[in-house]
């Protein structure tokens, strides 16, 4: 299969030579016009940027309770959506039509929020049950024994949830599941075809050393069953190798599998951690090239995302900009260089179809502040952030709050980055190959 595009637009210009280039005029910010993105977010899926969580103002006290729930989630949708016109919807007219219907019990009236709340047509914004919203809590607030099996998993548009990405340390990798399989059953669940990715990547986890079975259909159609033992997950852990090209040159790839913050229960220091601990090593100091591979990464913790990319950057340079429902752009920008800006080797960044989020803030901003040179597949296209309100029940809303824009102001939402040198690559193709077969086709 060619490449996969959701844009006509064309790529940027190769830079002549390598290094970042200096801040266009007028593009210097002062500190009161950046904005630090919100500070908390999943490292699952592509339909989560960046997750802040809070607590909804309870409703009023005259309503029945599950008239209650409905008017508490309506509300923080009519306070914080980054649409104020709600896709066209009288949003006071729906909360009216909601709270005409009967409610036998809180069951019903969660079905109710939900079915409302899916009216915007904004599948990133939806409600979660108490369940659901414990379950997407606990992949970051993890107790020091819980562990997983080693997948990044996202939710596919006719709402099944794949496996984008497998650490190779994993318990997945050690079963066998590959990039591409899809969840059909997980222990006791059976029928997963309404579960998001949130939902799968809760059920995931558990308490280390316990069995999950889990049943996949893989990408031939056939299907097959696994028995795993979780393990502790070493989030945002990269993974770097030095080959020789055939002309001999070093060639160090950095693999960076999703960005995440640091974590207790030994699962590690964080993406930004390891990524200056590996740069730093002699085995990529010595190489002539660089390859940041960002295949299969679907995000994760957007900050992270957005400090890994300052690491390359010189001073006053536009990393991304939010923009809220007011439709105010609020810059995040580089106040000092990058501590790895300065390296005059050629970089390269090697996305595909399944680099999102927090990993396309990444490839823009190295790409349009001329920092490196983007390879690979047109990527995910996924620019909106989200917030988390729960409700006084437990349940909780994901509220899209904003999007954001790439450098030069690109909205990449449903289209994406295209890159400098477009090839398909697949997750497992060795990189360094990917790179020499772009460049002697470009």
């Amino acid at each position: 299969m060619g490449l996969h595009a959701h844009s006509h637009r064309e790529p940027h210009p190769l830079p002549r030579t390598f290094g970042c280039a200096s801040p266009r005029p007028g593009l210097a910010l002062s500190r009161r016009q950046a904005m630090y993105l919100a500070t908390l977010a999943v490292s699952h899926a592509p339909h989560t940027a960046s997750l802040h969580v809070g607590t909804a103002p309870a409703a009023a006290a005259s309503l029945t309770d599950e008239q209650a729930l409905l008017v508490e989630a309506w509300a923080v949708v009519q306070r914080g959506y980054v649409d104020p016109q709600f896709g066209g919807l009288d949003w006071k007219g729906v909360k009216a039509e909601f709270l005409k219907r009967k409610y036998k019990d809180m069951r019903e009236a969660r079905a109710a929020a939900s079915e409302m709340i899916s009216l915007l047509g904004d599948r990133y914004t939806r409600y979660l049950t108490p369940g659901a919203y414990e379950s997407l809590l606990s992949k970051y607030e993890q107790p020091a024994d819980t562990g997983g099996i080693g997948v990044t998993v996202r939710s596919l548009p006719q709402g099944a949830v794949e496996i984008v990405s497998v650490a190779k340390d994993g318990a997945a990798a050690a079963a066998g599941l590959r990039v591409g399989d899809v969840f059909e059953s997980i222990d006791q669940t059976a029928d997963l075809s309404s579960a998001s990715a949130d939902e799968v990547a809760g059920m995931l986890l558990g308490s280390l050393r316990e069995p999950v079975r889990v049943g996949v259909r893989r990408a031939d159609g056939s299907r097959a069953s696994f028995s795993l033992t979780r393990r502790v997950m070493k989030q945002g852990e990269v993974e770097t190798r030095l080959v020789e090209a055939a002309d001999g040159r070093r060639v160090g790839v950095l693999r960076v599998p999703v960005f995440s913050a640091p974590v207790g229960g030994g699962g590690g220091g964080g993406t930004l951690d390891s990524i200056i601990s590996a740069l730093g090593s002699e085995r990529l100091k010595s190489a002539q090239e660089l390859i940041i591979d960002l295949r299969g990464n679907v995000g994760g913790h957007f900050p992270s995302g957005v400090e890994a990319a300052k690491l390359f950057l010189p001073a006053d340079a536009i990393v991304v900009s939010t923009v809220d429902r007011t439709g105010r752009p609020s810059p995040v920008v580089t106040f000092e260089p990058g501590r790895f800006s300065d390296l005059r080797r050629p970089t390269y960044v090697l996305v595909d179809k399944g680099t999102a989020s927090a990993a396309e803030v990444f490839a823009g901003a190295l790409q349009e502040n001329r920092c490196a040179i983007v390879v690979g597949e047109q990527t995910y296209g996924k620019g909106l952030v989200q917030s988390i309100q729960k409700l006084t029940d437990g349940s909780a809303v994901v509220l899209t709050v904003a999007k954001y824009r790439t450098p030069r102001g690109i909205d990449i939402n449903g289209r994406g980055i295209t890159p400098n040198l477009p090839i398909r690559c697949d997750t497992e193709a060795d990189a360094a190959v990917c790179l020499q077969a772009s460049l002697q086709s470009s």
